[in-house]
């Protein structure tokens, strides 16, 4: 089983060290102002540039899935997005029990990411993809809710649903996470968490990559 962490480098403008910005300052501060005689109440404040950390703490990532740093030449249907790893970082990572991380990666996904394909352009979308057009169908919204789940520890698989939770037969997916006391199925797009479909077939990776790489091809 594979949990592929894409990183992509930024490149930034040259920057300049503190003490080189901090001479500037000073030589700015000993000009004399011509709109202004006393220019005692001027003053300069160095800024420090913002910086996020998207840092992974992989040990919370459970054993039974590995980790690859791969270039965008790969295409998996659970990469991990950066700005996904924010949110993880920031809310979810500190809960004290599996159930409040499972609960809260939904309740993220239904305020956050809508259901639709308005915004497709390349095929059938990955976790990545639908993180960045906020908007994805059944599967692509259950490969983020698999991808974010297993960063922080949980267990987790895309499932194929064939009938639903009202009785009907389906072409449908959603998450399952392994938790006590039970299965549980989580369905961003039935808006619902624990979500009891009539039939369903959790996947491993191997098969819900190739059936990624068929739906990719063909939508």
């Amino acid at each position: 089983m594979t949990l592929n962490v894409l990183i992509k480098r930024k490149l930034h403008g040259r920057m300049h060290n503190d003490s080189t910005i901090r001479e500037s300052l000073k030589k700015r501060r000993t000009q004399v102002n011509p709109y202004c005689d006393d220019t005692s109440h001027i003053r300069f404040k160095l800024k420090k540039r913002k910086q996020i950390d998207t840092t992974l703490d992989l040990s919370k990532i459970n054993s039974n899935y590995r980790v690859l740093i791969v270039d965008d030449t790969i295409q998996s249907p659970f990469g991990m997005p950066v700005n996904a790893a924010n949110f993880l970082k920031k809310e979810v990572i500190q809960l004290s029990t599996l159930q409040e991380k499972a609960r809260s990666i939904f309740d993220w996904m239904q305020n956050n990411i809508d259901y639709g394909k308005s915004m497709r352009t390349n095929g059938y979308k990955n976790a990545e993809e639908v993180m960045r057009d906020r908007e994805g169908v059944c599967g692509e919204m259950a490969y983020l809710y698999v991808v974010m789940a297993r960063t922080v520890g949980l267990t987790s698989h895309y499932t194929s649903v064939k009938v639903d939770c009202f009785g009907r037969n389906v072409k449908h997916a959603c998450a399952w996470v392994d938790l006590e006391p039970g299965d549980l199925f989580i369905d961003p797009a039935y808006h619902t968490y624990d979500v009891k479909h009539k039939e369903v077939k959790v996947l491993l990776d191997g098969e819900a990559s190739h059936w990624y790489e068929e739906w990719r091809g063909s939508v």
